[in-house]
């Protein structure tokens, strides 16, 4: 064969075999995250088993990233950096969750709720989130294995006790028969009078006129239950006036209540005036009845009585003459205030007939 033929042949292989491994590499290492791009996202864990760059994270079974690197929290726990594909959007109400195999290898999974909510939020690039940790399979079968081996004590010390019980029970059957034959006949003695006590029930309830009577109550019921209603909507409503009433009453006495201190000073300032005005009547009544005082004396002296009535007569007899006097004064300044030329020489010369 040429050796050109051969040189070829071999570089050929050499350019497939460095294609091959080129695809593989970025097929199944991060470098698929740098092609396709992708987008920060932090995740908090109280811990991280088995957690390290380059874990896979996953949705519904779908690889849609990788872990970046892992740090501790300032806080306390873990801080996953995931890089995910750009193409792929996560929901606020989507849980972040590390799960372990029976071989060790974790994987981070996003869940979705039950119920999708269409109004949920995207995860924006570079937000921290809170993730949660399954338990491992391998330990979870431990904690069951000692719950088991827990349950096999108690079902086998549940078969002791049984076994002591059922051991007892043959004993007392063995030493004692006339006891329990004791106890069988008081449970047949019971069980009659059980039977006596329903043949009289029965000869109660059998009778016609129970029968009927039991009826009537029956039938009569629901009038009483109407009844009862009708009352208690009656009371309800007595209730309710009462209530209303007794704000009405509260309105009353409220302002009585708020303006009780200037009310009471006013009964206060109305009584003492009281009190003065009765001692002045009883003051005036003392000088109406003493007989030295002007009031007694008026009273009491016919004299002075005698001469207030004179003084009233000569009061109406000086009125009495006094009246023409005032009529004609009245007809001179009616006069005068007609004809004011009058007051002239020619009026004091001239006669007249001294009417209007």
């Amino acid at each position: 064969m040429d050796d050109r033929v051969m040189k070829f042949r071999v570089g050929v292989v050499m350019i497939a075999t460095v294609l091959i491994t080129g695809i593989l590499v970025v097929a199944f290492s991060n470098l698929t995250t740098i092609v396709r791009g992708t987008y920060p996202l932090f995740v908090r864990f109280q811990d991280a088993p088995g957690i390290a760059e380059g874990t896979p994270v996953r949705k519904n079974g779908i690889l849609i990233g990788r872990v970046h690197e892992t740090e501790f929290a300032e806080g306390g726990g873990v801080i996953v950096t995931l890089k995910i594909q750009d193409k792929v959007k996560l929901k606020q109400n989507e849980t972040a969750r590390i799960k372990s195999s029976l071989l060790g290898d974790a994987v981070i999974e996003f869940v979705s709720p039950p119920e999708e909510s269409k109004t949920a939020k995207s995860i924006e690039p570079g937000e921290y989130i809170d993730g949660t940790v399954l338990g491992n399979p391998l330990e979870s079968f431990g904690d069951l294995q000692g719950e088991l081996g827990t349950t096999a004590r108690s079902l086998t010390g549940a078969g002791d006790e049984i076994r002591k019980l059922a051991a007892s029970i043959n004993q007392t059957m063995d030493s004692d028969d006339k006891q329990v034959q004791r106890i069988i006949d008081k449970l047949e003695s019971s069980l009659d009078s059980f039977h006596r006590t329903t043949d009289n029930i029965n000869g109660l309830i059998g009778d016609n006129e129970v029968q009927q009577e039991l009826r009537r109550t029956i039938v009569e019921l629901p009038k009483l239950f109407e009844q009862s209603r009708l009352t208690l909507d009656r009371m309800q409503i007595t209730v309710d006036s009462a209530n209303k009433n007794l704000k009405n009453l509260e309105g009353l006495t409220e302002p009585l209540g708020e303006g009780g201190a200037e009310l009471v000073g006013k009964i206060d300032s109305t009584v003492t005036k009281l009190d003065e005005l009765l001692g002045q009547f009883v003051i005036f009544g003392k000088q109406l009845n003493e007989e030295d005082g002007s009031l007694g004396k008026l009273v009491r002296d016919p004299e002075l009585y005698h001469n207030l009535n004179k003084a009233a007569r000569n009061i109406e007899k000086l009125t009495t003459d006094l009246r023409p006097i005032v009529k004609d004064a009245r007809a001179f300044s009616d006069k005068i205030a007609r004809h004011p030329e009058m007051l002239g020489v020619r009026g004091a010369i001239q006669r007249s007939s001294g009417i209007k």
